[in-house]
């Protein structure tokens, strides 16, 4: 439970702080929710189909075309050259 408070930021003696049950009961509960998460995600396999070779989603994803960058850039200069028509007519 020390190691789930340290992710929050919390320091090792912070738990021996805790006087109310009900947020010691809570700790403990997340504490235990954390461990079977972790748990159940370790066991799981992804099946893989017939003739596909295992690949690395993270790497697909990381990288985006330059287009599709200079595109979004172009949708918000064309808005705010929108915004800045319609702000004129005050």
């Amino acid at each position: 439970m020390v190691e789930l408070l340290s992710d929050y930021g919390f320091d090792e003696s912070f738990i021996t702080t805790i006087v109310d049950h009900r947020a010691m009961k809570f700790i403990r509960d997340s504490y235990l929710r954390e461990k079977r998460i972790k748990a159940a995600l370790a066991k799981v396999t992804v099946p893989l189909r017939k003739g596909q070779r295992p690949s690395s989603k993270a790497a697909k994803g990381a990288q985006k075309p330059a287009n599709q960058q200079t595109r979004k850039s172009a949708t918000v200069d064309q808005r705010t050259r929108i915004m800045d028509l319609l702000n004129t007519g005050d």
